[in-house]
């Protein structure tokens, strides 16, 4: 997981790998300096690919890119696949996310084809390779995302692996919010949440509603999920107060993304119906939402 003040000062160019995938190799432009340089990583102890090995101030990609091959060669034909990095705390274990650590009957049926079809091999390896570099504060998320609370690890990994990637160095030492986030100047305060996914035999009724009908139905199925964290006061933990907090929540209701009914969500946010009558749009208040014999303001 590489920091996200990285981009700011260089550009990953190429990206290579031995036939094993123990050693790996990166050009990089050196954005202030205008030259060029290359990385190797190898993995740790825990099977994290780290830094093992670079050099600078190369003035051409292809001279950056000649030396990272003959050094790689040179990993390649010692045979290391382990890289030690001098760790030294105890606690610290392979985090193997796909290793059964419940029964077969209460594993999640999702998380068993992810974790056994040759079909998702690809995604397998990928979160594979993202919980190597994953802490778990808490010590219950291998159980969660195994059995019942797949879909909602699931968007936090994806959380972990994308933060980085717009920008932001992430916290862990906190139980709760999930990430503390620092970037921009800022710090920025994330608890994941999902609106739980429906049961099949309810998907053709749901699909069956009417535009009002729906409207409700995805304003109470967002709303529990977003009142169920309001719930928890975030706001008044030490480390959060102060500081942007965001609830990120993911739609695993439904096989669609959430843009399908994003709109329908942000009338529930802000209490607001949208109507357009001749290319003339307009609002009207929206004080109360029903659906299944259950309300919510």
């Amino acid at each position: 997981m590489r920091l996200g003040r990285a981009k700011l000062i260089s550009e990953e160019r190429e990206w290579y790998s031995d036939d094993d995938e123990n050693v790996l190799g990166v050009v990089i432009f050196d954005k202030p300096d205008k030259d060029w340089l290359y990385v190797i990583l190898g993995r740790d102890e825990v099977a994290r690919f780290r830094a093992i090995d670079q050099e600078i101030n190369y003035k051409t990609d292809a001279e950056a890119r000649n030396a990272l091959h003959k050094k790689m060669d040179e990993y390649v034909r010692a045979g290391q696949s382990v890289f030690p990095q001098g760790l030294e705390r105890k606690s610290q274990k392979t985090f193997l996310i796909f290793k059964p650590i419940a029964q077969q009957d209460a594993l999640n049926p999702t998380f068993s084809v992810l974790a056994e079809s040759n079909g998702y091999s690809p995604a397998r390896e990928i979160i594979k390779e993202i919980a190597y570099t994953f802490e778990d504060p808490v010590g219950n998320y291998l159980q969660q995302f195994q059995t019942t609370g797949f879909d909602a690890r699931l968007w936090e990994l994806y959380l972990y692996a994308v933060l980085p990637e717009l920008g932001f160095e992430m916290d862990r030492t906190h139980k709760a919010p999930d990430y503390v986030c620092f970037g921009f100047g800022l710090t920025v305060i994330v608890e994941a949440t999902t609106a739980n996914s429906i049961q099949p035999k309810d998907s053709l009724k749901v699909a069956s509603l009417k535009q009002r009908e729906l409207e409700d139905f995805i304003a109470i199925t967002f709303g529990s999920a977003l009142y169920s964290k309001l719930q928890k006061r975030y706001w008044e933990k030490e480390h959060v107060k102060g500081h942007a907090l965001v609830l990120a929540v993911a739609d695993f209701r439904r096989s669609e993304d959430l843009g399908y009914c994003a709109p329908l969500l942000m009338q529930y946010l802000y209490g607001l119906r949208q109507h357009v009558d001749e290319g003339v749009f307009s609002f009207s208040s929206i004080k109360e939402h029903t659906f299944g014999g259950k309300t919510i303001p």
